[in-house]
């Protein structure tokens, strides 16, 4: 087990990716004060309201989704000497006693290095691709394109039919193997083509 205090450790586990972003130990301490200024009450997790507050998903209309899909099996974190109390938190997402998703340090900093730009591109493939999978499938069918795009549509697409135009053109374009879906290599390859 690396130390992702360590001097990196890749902190995705993600069968899609073939590179593995790097977390640097500058990075976690970052993170770490961050998470440190936004958990008020100091009780080691913050509630879904704080964490979109970060600047990175204040305006990210898939935020709900980011959150959803962040996959804690590649990240672990000890404690050592420079970084005390860093791992002292549950693995993943809990909630209070009033139903409200609680977000601990180790969800908050692979969130963040999941969206980083210096995250390489399979990974946000990856990630992207989780994002639309809303049935968490393996495949993206044509009713996780109408959630995603639908959720997106206010900004990208204004009206319905404009938003099944979109979906029926990503099938009819990407969908390689006819079965009425996009698996991952289809996925990445409209991904690309569409600039997401």
């Amino acid at each position: 087990v690396q130390k992702l205090a360590g001097t990196t450790s890749p902190i995705l586990n993600d069968e899609h990716s073939s590179e593995r972003p790097r977390i640097s130990k500058r990075e976690v301490n970052s993170f770490y004060t961050r998470f440190q200024h936004l958990d008020e009450d100091r009780d080691g997790f913050l509630t879904f309201q704080q964490f979109l507050s970060i600047p990175e998903l204040i305006t990210n209309p898939l935020a709900f989704r980011i959150v959803d899909v962040t996959d804690l099996s590649g990240l672990e974190l000890h404690d050592n000497d420079s970084n005390e109390g860093k791992s002292g938190v549950d693995d993943g997402k809990k909630e209070d006693d009033d139903g409200e998703l609680k977000i601990n340090f180790r969800q908050f900093a692979h969130t963040l290095q999941s969206i980083s730009p210096r995250t390489p591109r399979d990974s946000k493939a990856a990630l992207m691709f989780r994002l639309f999978d809303l049935g968490c499938d393996g495949k993206v069918c044509r009713s996780d394109l109408y959630g995603i795009l639908g959720h997106l549509s206010m900004r990208a697409f204004p009206g319905t039919p404009q938003l099944r135009h979109k979906v029926d053109e990503l099938l009819l374009h990407h969908d390689k193997d006819n079965d009425g879906e996009l698996n991952f290599d289809e996925f990445k390859e409209a991904m690309e083509e569409e600039g997401w």
